[in-house]
């Protein structure tokens, strides 16, 4: 269990105890509260709604997530880099917003977690933080929608996007706290990437035969079926990958978003009946 699913059943349980004894007052923030969350949902979705139109345009023009096919050298052209840093710079402005969220979320749990809370006083408070983190989730939408139209102004499809963010961020992830992770469905489309990029260099067999760069890669492959979890090159870039980000480290590093990394790379589609999102 996660430090996070730990300190949200601790939440909860707590939580039980002081609302045995809230009052009608208590009851009354609380309505309110998710009669505004409720009615804030209708206008959250429009932006989710535009960013999902535009995540459709780019798998038309380059392809799913796991389509991407990995320059078989295992570099990465310096334009591409430069590509992406021109979509990191256009979400910065979204960063701080995300940590925010985070930040509200834990004071959520922390206010249902008070051993002895006035319950009117606590309700209120947790409003309060309720509607920071509905003010918050507002500009998720504009988020993704600031990256995929980021995207494709650089003519970058998600499954590039994907392979460079996870590249170039991938051992920082991995020493963050153990609630910062990218999701299954990155990983697994991160290795079929990889297995792409074998793929591409079977078909130039008399340029890659017998080449410390196939070697390199055979062995990332397996690594990464044996530990699903893991992150492509934590330990070791090979040559070509660090030659190609070597002169942009700083820049790479400037534009890293802690708090957002179990968003980064989320992809949002519209439910059954158009009536809903759904995340993934």
């Amino acid at each position: 269990m996660t430090s996070r699913a730990r300190k949200q059943n601790e939440a909860n349980s707590s939580s039980r105890k002081w609302l045995k004894g809230c009052g009608i007052g208590c009851g009354v923030v609380v309505f309110v509260v998710v009669l505004v969350l409720v009615a804030g949902s209708f206008v959250m979705i429009g932006p989710f709604r535009e960013a999902v139109g535009v995540r459709e345009v780019l798998d038309e023009r380059y392809g799913a997530v796991d389509d991407f096919v990995p320059w078989a050298d295992g570099g990465i052209p310096a334009n591409r880099v430069e590509a992406f840093l021109a979509v990191r710079r256009s979400i910065q402005d979204y960063c701080a917003n995300m940590e925010s969220l985070d930040d509200r979320l834990e004071e959520i749990e922390q206010l249902g977690a008070e051993e002895e809370p006035g319950a009117l006083e606590v309700a209120s408070e947790m409003g309060q933080s309720m509607k920071s983190v509905f003010k918050s989730e507002l500009g998720m939408g504009d988020f993704y929608l600031a990256r995929n139209s980021a995207l494709l102004e650089v003519e970058m499809g998600l499954g590039e996007y994907t392979y460079i963010y996870s590249l170039v961020y991938g051992p920082t992830i991995a020493t963050a706290d153990e609630s910062a992770h990218l999701n299954r469905r990155v990983r697994e489309s991160l290795r079929q990437q990889l297995r792409h990029r074998l793929a591409a260099m079977d078909d130039q067999l008399d340029r890659w035969a017998d080449t410390e760069e196939r070697d390199l890669l055979e062995g990332e492959i397996a690594v990464l079926e044996a530990d699903p979890d893991r992150l492509p090159w934590l330990t070791t870039r090979p040559p070509a990958l660090q030659a190609a980000v070597s002169r942009y480290e700083d820049q790479i590093r400037a534009l890293y978003c802690a708090g957002a990394i179990e968003r980064e790379l989320t992809l949002n589609r519209v439910g059954l009946g158009g009536t809903s999102l759904i995340s993934e």
